[in-house]
């Protein structure tokens, strides 16, 4: 996985060109000096090309920590839509180019989902580099929403501010729906806690009376980046309904 440092890096050039996009595009589209719209041009392929690239990096880390039986699928089939709609030149040019909010929708996620991704590689737990992203990602859109109210910078600063905790409680809420990258699970399996030596791996489905006799654990393998400390729990239901939940930490 490429340094912190490349992935900041990548972010901050993403936003500045954003910022310089937003300021000038007007101007630039309205000029008749060829230079002009080359200008324009060749700064809106860049800020596609790191689109690409931020997404295409982003893919295999948030692929491995998906569970495509849950509703975290949602979100990583965005990652691929967006990574497939910055791929294809002609696709990203009819359908974002005229669309001012679909580029910031591609700002918006692929700033969130790079530094959910990468605030865990420097130690900072899941739980707040979610929220971190989710307030970032947000106030990120200052430039945006200055030029499209004709606010000052402390205004637009202090309202994206605030609504960036309003996404931040959402994103928290709706946690469930963001795979936990770069969190993922190696393997997991199910297991007598006395296992006898006829009958190590419990049978589908499981009797009562061997379950009430000899117990069952449950073990996960997940990888974590070194040194990163993060509460994980086994959730136990029976019928859908939750009747155990062991907490633990990586």
């Amino acid at each position: 996985m490429p340094h912190v440092s490349v992935i900041v890096g990548y972010l901050l050039l993403l936003w500045i060109l954003v910022a310089v996009l937003v300021q000038a595009r007007d101007v630039l589209a309205a000029s008749e000096r060829r230079t002009h719209r080359l200008v324009l041009t060749a700064t809106e392929y860049t800020v596609q090309t790191l689109y690409h690239g931020v997404l295409l990096f982003l893919l295999p880390a948030y692929y491995a920590s998906t569970t495509f039986t849950s509703a975290n699928v949602v979100f990583f089939l965005l990652l691929v839509a967006l990574a497939l709609l910055a791929t294809v030149d002609p696709w990203y040019r009819t359908i974002v180019h005229p669309r001012p909010w679909a580029g910031y929708v591609f700002f918006v996620v692929s700033l969130f989902g790079a530094l959910n991704l990468a605030l865990p590689l420097v130690s900072i737990p899941p739980a707040w580099a979610l929220v971190s992203g989710a307030w970032l990602a947000t106030v990120a859109l200052t430039p945006a929403v200055c030029r499209a109210r004709s606010w000052s910078w402390p205004l637009g600063f202090a309202v994206t501010a605030l609504v960036g905790f309003v996404v931040a409680g959402g994103v928290v809420y709706m946690r469930i729906a963001i795979p936990p990258a770069p969190l993922f699970l190696a393997d997991s399996r199910i297991a007598w806690d006395a296992g006898t030596i006829d009958s190590l791996e419990p049978p589908s489905p499981i009797p009562a009376a061997a379950l009430q006799a000899q117990g069952l654990v449950a073990h996960t393998a997940i990888y974590a980046p070194a040194g990163l400390r993060t509460p994980v729990q086994h959730v136990w239901r029976q019928n859908g309904v939750i009747i155990n939940v062991i907490r633990l930490t990586v």
